[in-house]
């Protein structure tokens, strides 16, 4: 406390107590209990500095009805319940942290969910109107197809089908070579090249078709 032997001896103690109400705190416990064990208490020293001390004492009663004693032994703990009030704060930063990141990756599980639900949804539209695609060109009489800017049929309708007396998995991934007689195969060739340097569409005009059998298609 800072305070020499004599400053203290004979004095109350109630000035050393921050609070009035900490003081008899403490005697109301020790009263209860006959004894205190490293009981936490904080006292004011001689400069005013605000310390925490541990107190250990008991409380002696005197038979030949004179006053009560307490007989005790005070430490300082200052530095201990700053480490402790250091690490309480340095804990609840740390569960801050946690609870924002908690919420991050909630926050991002949710947008995930999302963006999953809404390309299902998508994925299901396109299927959907692939399949009606698909549909209306096997409705119509006249042969279609799609081919990639290597010349290998990538899609057929069922009247292709029909004019190269071939199945539709025999025709997709065939090469315009096969497909088309010597002529109109040179004649893709040049307009392939054309489309892959300029990436515009061109106007090829007629080809002929090797259907199988031998027949040539117009």
């Amino acid at each position: 406390s800072k305070y020499s032997r004599e400053e203290l001896l004979g004095r109350n103690l109630q000035h050393l107590y921050p609070e009035a109400g900490e003081r008899a705190e403490v005697i109301r416990k020790l009263t209860r209990h006959g004894r205190l064990d490293d009981h936490e208490i904080r006292m004011i020293d001689k400069d005013g500095t605000l310390q925490y001390c541990s107190l250990n004492c008991v409380l002696v009663e005197e038979k030949s009805g004179g006053s009560n004693k307490i007989i005790g032994s005070l430490r300082v703990i200052t530095d201990r319940k700053k480490a402790e009030q250091e690490l309480d704060a340095y804990r609840d930063k740390l569960e801050e942290k946690v609870r924002l990141r908690t919420a991050d990756l909630k926050r991002t599980n949710e947008q995930l969910r999302a963006e999953i639900a809404q390309r299902q949804t998508t994925e299901d539209a396109l299927r959907s109107s692939e399949e009606k695609y698909r549909n209306i060109l096997n409705s119509i009489q006249e042969g279609y197809f799609e081919v990639n800017l290597d010349g290998r049929i990538t899609l057929v309708n069922a009247a292709s089908c029909g004019l190269m007396n071939c199945t539709r998995e025999e025709l997709v991934g065939m090469d315009y070579p096969e497909y088309t007689t010597p002529e109109s195969a040179r004649k893709l060739r040049r307009a392939f090249g054309q489309v892959y340097q300029t990436g515009k569409a061109v106007q090829v005009g007629p080809i002929s078709l090797a259907a199988r059998g031998g027949e040539d298609k117009v």
